[in-house]
């Protein structure tokens, strides 16, 4: 749970910080969760750099490709 954003967070996310988010077409990964499920939001430019969201579901039979260089956004923890 502490690693999760909120959906209001991960849209401040994009519209303040665009300057982190992939910039060849690979996702960017947003952990959140919507009452006792996990989501991954992957947020992407297309090929006419518009911004695009896919949401899946974070199960245990789904492996997430290196291939894809994607990057992770997680909330900083106080220590």
């Amino acid at each position: 749970d502490q690693l999760c954003l909120t959906p209001h967070q991960i849209k401040k996310f994009v519209v303040t910080h665009r300057e982190h988010l992939h910039p060849k077409g690979y996702a960017t990964l947003f952990l959140f969760k919507v009452e006792k499920n996990f989501f991954v939001a992957l947020v992407h430019w297309d090929d006419a750099r518009r911004l695009k969201v896919d949401v899946r579901r974070l199960a245990n039979d789904f492996v997430w490709n290196a291939d894809y260089r994607f990057r992770v956004v997680l909330p900083q923890l106080a220590l």
